[in-house]
C-alpha cells in the first residue's frame, strides 16, 4: 500500500501536481492529472491544426501566384459587380452607394447611306427640273410671307437685275456663271449632279468592299468592320451576363481618370476614345442591400465614340473582362438585362 502510494505520488509529481500519500487525495490528484493531460493533448491538436491551416494557406497562395493572372481578373470582376470594395484601394461612396463609371462606347457607321425621304425628294426635284427646265428656288421669305408685298423686289434689287440683264441677257445667271461663260464654258448642272452622285455611289461601294474582315480568325461580332451602315455598341461580359464596361471610382480621382483606367486596364486601349462632353448621359441606382454600410452601386454612364485610327480592343492578361462584342442596339437589348438596357436606352445613338 505504501508502495502504491509512492507510485501514485511519483506519477502525480511527474504531472507537476502536489498531493499527500493517502488514496483519497491520490485519486483526486489522478483525476486532475487526467484532465490536465487531456487539455495538453487538445492544445497540441489545435497547434497541429494551425500548422496545417498555415501550410494550406501558403500552398494556396503559392498556387495562385503560380497561376496566370486570369484568376486575379476573375476576382476583380467579382468586386466590380458586388458592393464590397477591394482591400487594396478606397472607393467613393455617395449616400451609401459605391460610385462607378461606365462607358457607352459606340462605333459610328463606316458608310453613309442616304435616308429614304431625302432620296425621294432629290429624285423628285431632279425630275421636276428636267421636265420643266425650271431651277428656281423659293426662299423662305416667299414661302412664309409676313406682310403684303413682302415678296416684291426692292429698288436696289431691281437695279441689279436690270444691270445683269443688260450684260448677259439672263437675270438668273450668277457672277461665277458669267465669268466662266466669258471663257467659253457653259455649266451643265444636271450633268454635274449626276457625276457627283455617281462618285458618291462608287465611294460607297469601295468602302463596303474594304469593310470585309481582315483576319479570318476574327469573330464576326468582334469585328469593327461588320455592318458598315449601322451604329454598334461595345458590350462586355464579366460573369455570365452581358453589360456595359464599368469601373470603380477611386477616392480622389476624377471620372475622366476612372474612364481612362477602364480603357487601359480592362479593354487594352492605350488611348481613350473620343469622349462626348464631361457630363454623364445617364445614371442608375442599384440599392440591393439597404441594411449594410455600402447599400449598392451608383453607376454613371458616359458616351464615347470609337475613332477609326484607334486600335481594336485587346484584353490584357489580368483584365476582369471574359468576353466582348460589338452589337447593334437591337442585339444589345436582347443580350443585356432589361433594367440595364432601360437605364441607357435614351442615351444610345440609334442607326
Amino acid at each position: 500500500m505504501a508502495a502504491a502510494a509512492v507510485w501514485l505520488h511519483t506519477y502525480v509529481d511527474g504531472c507537476r501536481l502536489r498531493c499527500s500519500g493517502n488514496f483519497l487525495h491520490t485519486a483526486a490528484a489522478a483525476r486532475v492529472a487526467g484532465r490536465a493531460a487531456k487539455a495538453t493533448a487538445g492544445a497540441a491538436h489545435a497547434s497541429c491544426q494551425r500548422q496545417l491551416s498555415s501550410a494550406s494557406a501558403s500552398k494556396t497562395a503559392a498556387t495562385l501566384g503560380g497561376k496566370s493572372s486570369a484568376g486575379v481578373g476573375l476576382l476583380r470582376a467579382a468586386t466590380l459587380l458586388l458592393n464590397n470594395p477591394p482591400p487594396h484601394y478606397e472607393v467613393s461612396v455617395h449616400k451609401g452607394l459605391k460610385v462607378q463609371a461606365s462607358l457607352l462606347l459606340q462605333r459610328l457607321p463606316l458608310v453613309y447611306k442616304e435616308p429614304k425621304h431625302e432620296q425621294e425628294f432629290r429624285l423628285f426635284k431632279e425630275e421636276w427640273e428636267r421636265r420643266t427646265n425650271n431651277s428656281a428656288i423659293l426662299g423662305d421669305e416667299i414661302t412664309y410671307m409676313q406682310l403684303p408685298g413682302h415678296f416684291l423686289e426692292t429698288r436696289q434689287q431691281q437695279q441689279q437685275r436690270e444691270q445683269k440683264e443688260q450684260r448677259t441677257g439672263d437675270a438668273q445667271m450668277s457672277e461665277l456663271d458669267m465669268l466662266l461663260q466669258q471663257e467659253g464654258l457653259v455649266i451643265d448642272r444636271h450633268k454635274m449632279r449626276r457625276q457627283r452622285r455617281q462618285h458618291q455611289d462608287n465611294a460607297g461601294v469601295t468602302a463596303s468592299a474594304s469593310a470585309a474582315p481582315t483576319t479570318a480568325a476574327e469573330r464576326e461580332d468582334q469585328s469593327l468592320s461588320q455592318l458598315p451602315e449601322r451604329v454598334l455598341l461595345l458590350l462586355v461580359k464579366y460573369g455570365h451576363s452581358w453589360q456595359l464596361p464599368v469601373e470603380d471610382r477611386r477616392q480622389g480621382q476624377t471620372m475622366r481618370q476612372t474612364l481612362a483606367r477602364l480603357c487601359m486596364k480592362q479593354l487594352g486601349l492605350r488611348e481613350a476614345p473620343f469622349m462626348v462632353g464631361f457630363s454623364p448621359a445617364a445614371v442608375r441606382h442599384i440599392r440591393n442591400k439597404p441594411g449594410e454600410v455600402i447599400q449598392g452601386r451608383e453607376v454613371f454612364y458616359y458616351r464615347a465614340y470609337h475613332v477609326p485610327e484607334q486600335p481594336q480592343v485587346c484584353l490584357p492578361a489580368d483584365s476582369p473582362v471574359r468576353d466582348w462584342a460589338w452589337v447593334t442596339a437591337e442585339e444589345a437589348r436582347r443580350r443585356m438585362p432589361a433594367a440595364g438596357f432601360a437605364a441607357v436606352r435614351d442615351s444610345l445613338l440609334l442607326g
